[in-house]
């Protein structure tokens, strides 16, 4: 038997050191290829934040809101103003997802000169790698509370909006992704307020430096946009878009932090994510098979993916802005193989991989009834935008 990326998996069934290379060299190997592997990390700056786990018990992260308070001064009792303090949570359970295949007859293997053990573990990396981004895709668009809808030449003015399913139902033919609306997506994330015009908490970048240019120093914040490959090429499409990239120069090239960025706005970086279909998986429409979306959102209740749809049900794209933290992933560190050669009676082997997983945007609830806190129930880190797919 062959080596399979540097292995021999001769050793693999009598050497647990061995399978265990093969499951780092699989885990490693499907987020090197994934479009998500620079976004994710164990840091809170990352956007998808990485919490390691061994076990399906439910994880909680949490969120502690500021004291906002007045206080007191001088002889004033503590009591008569005390401050409101609040923790937050948001609850992920985790679920193992796994897939198998089983040879045909060790001779028919060997008469169409087939590693089927090698062959099975490059599929089966493959298989968990669209797994996860699916996963990972369908929370990030679920259910957005806070949206910017794009407008030919550039945004709606959304502050009577009811929610964010009324936000989008104006949208028509022409209504495509511009400078403009990307610029007013970066403002509201820096500054907090959302599609209704009320003030809210500012997302936390993905890295902050202070920068010096000039003899001036000035914080220089990073955020990512996802977009999908039809708005992509609005972008594009847009000639203010065109000037901005001259501008920006090399410094696009120069942050190593992504790839397949295709420019930047505002210290914004776009990132083409690809539209999800029979042979990809990216960002979905607002006419994506509703089971197949469905079935990927695993943490909350997935919401009806027409909600994004315009008028007379027009077709949209759905991009997003992600800051610090946006996407909680509950994984363990490596997944499992299995490698059965005694199927059939010993004539044929069996490979599976499986894997814990709990993935979910970050939307923290408080516990206190009533609650009147920015955080409660909205994303923390995510602001959707919607434009029409064309």
């Amino acid at each position: 038997m062959p080596n399979w990326n540097g292995i021999n998996l001769e050793r693999i069934f009598d050497d647990p050191s061995v399978k265990k290379q093969v499951e780092v060299k699989i885990e490693t190997g499907y987020w090197k290829e994934s479009k998500l592997d620079f976004f994710m990390g164990k840091g809170k700056n990352r956007a998808i934040r990485v919490y390691p786990v061994n076990t399906l018990d439910p994880y909680i992260p949490r969120l502690k809101d500021k004291l906002r308070g007045d206080g007191v001064t001088g002889n004033t009792d503590f009591n008569a103003n005390l401050d409101e303090f609040e923790i937050f949570s948001n609850t992920i359970y985790p679920k193992v997802i796994g897939n198998s295949v089983k040879s045909e007859i060790a001779q028919y293997t060997r008469l169409k000169n087939i590693d089927f053990v090698a062959e099975s573990l490059d599929s089966l990396k493959d298989w968990m790698k669209d797994r996860v981004q699916a996963h990972t895709f369908a929370s990030l668009v679920n259910n957005f509370t806070n949206v910017v809808v794009a407008k030919n030449g550039g945004f709606y003015d959304t502050t009577s909006a009811a929610d964010v399913k009324a936000a989008c139902a104006n949208i028509v033919a022409g209504d495509t992704l511009n400078v403009k609306a990307v610029r007013r997506l970066v403002s509201m994330a820096k500054n907090g307020y959302r599609y209704n015009g009320e003030s809210t908490f500012a997302i936390p970048p993905l890295r902050v430096e202070m920068k010096t240019e000039k003899g001036i120093t000035f914080i220089h914040e990073t955020y990512v946009l996802f977009v999908d490959s039809y708005q992509a090429e609005q972008l594009k499409n847009d000639p203010e878009w065109g000037e901005m990239q001259k501008q920006a120069g090399e410094r696009g090239k120069n942050n190593n932090i992504f790839t397949g960025i295709i420019g930047t706005i505002d210290n914004c970086a776009v990132v083409d994510m690809g539209n999800w279909n029979e042979y990809n998986v990216g960002l979905p429409t607002s006419h994506f098979s509703q089971d197949k979306f469905s079935a990927f959102v695993s943490n909350a209740e997935a919401m009806t993916l027409g909600d994004y749809s315009g008028k007379s049900d027009r077709e949209t794209s759905i991009g997003a802005l992600l800051g610090a933290s946006a996407i909680c992933n509950v994984m363990n560190d490596t997944p499992k193989i299995y490698i059965d050669e005694a199927q059939d009676l010993g004539r044929k082997t069996q490979v599976g991989i499986d894997k814990v997983i709990g993935i979910a945007k970050a939307v923290f609830n408080s516990h206190k009834k009533n609650s009147q806190s920015a955080y409660n129930g909205q994303d923390f880190g995510v602001i959707g935008i919607i434009s029409s797919k064309e």
